[in-house]
């Protein structure tokens, strides 16, 4: 395996990792709220473990674009359609297990309600503000929400996966820049170009 798919190891370890400790079974639906690196990642982790159906929610064009080629049955932009009732529609009632991959109000409170009685909300992401939540949601439906935290002892796992192609890492490498680009087309491009995901740092450059 190259140096390149390498240095995915370690993000698609955290995806890999929340899939396993979720009660995700084969023939499940799952959403995935969030199409950025780890989302596209959890998108193809869900899809290795034998879904039968994937929703992915995300605002961006580019990022839904990417998760259809990835493999997702559908892709929702929330802006212009109610993920929620969409995900309950074709769902009848909810998928089976919901991932959080964006950490912000608007995808705790839908990913909650997108998952059906007895469901799950995995949180993978990491949060920078509270959420409010009303526990009614979960009481009613005896839904769970469960957290999970980057991975442990997945490395030969994940670097068999990505080594035989059952996850596409190269599918998530958007850009390889110097060192000496880091900042101008590394952490500043990230914050404003949507349609970037992965960016190498190549040390050859």
């Amino acid at each position: 395996m190259g140096l390149e798919l390498g240095a995915l190891v370690e993000p698609t370890a955290v995806a890999v990792h929340a899939v396993r400790q979720s009660q995700l079974k084969l023939g499940d639906t799952a959403a995935i709220f969030g199409a950025g690196p780890i989302g596209l990642l959890l998108l193809q982790a869900v899809k290795a473990a034998g879904v039968s159906e994937i929703f992915v929610v995300e605002v961006s064009e580019e990022r839904r674009q990417k998760a259809l080629e990835l493999g997702a049955t559908h892709v929702i932009n929330p802006v212009d359609t109610d993920a929620v009732a969409f995900i309950r529609e074709k769902t009848n009632g909810g998928v089976n297990v919901a991932y959080d991959a964006a950490g912000v109000q608007a995808t705790f409170t839908s990913g909650v309600s997108a998952v059906r009685p007895g469901g799950e909300f995995k949180v993978v992401s990491v949060w920078e503000k509270p959420v409010e939540f009303n526990p009614n949601m979960i009481v009613m439906t005896e839904a769970k929400i469960s957290g999970s935290y980057a991975y442990n002892r997945l490395f030969p796992e994940v670097i068999r996966l990505l080594a035989s192609g059952a996850i596409d890492g190269q599918a998530v490498i958007t850009s390889k820049i110097a060192l000496d680009d880091i900042v101008e087309k590394g952490f500043e491009l990230l914050t404003k170009d949507r349609s970037q995901c992965k960016i190498l740092v190549d040390m050859n450059l």
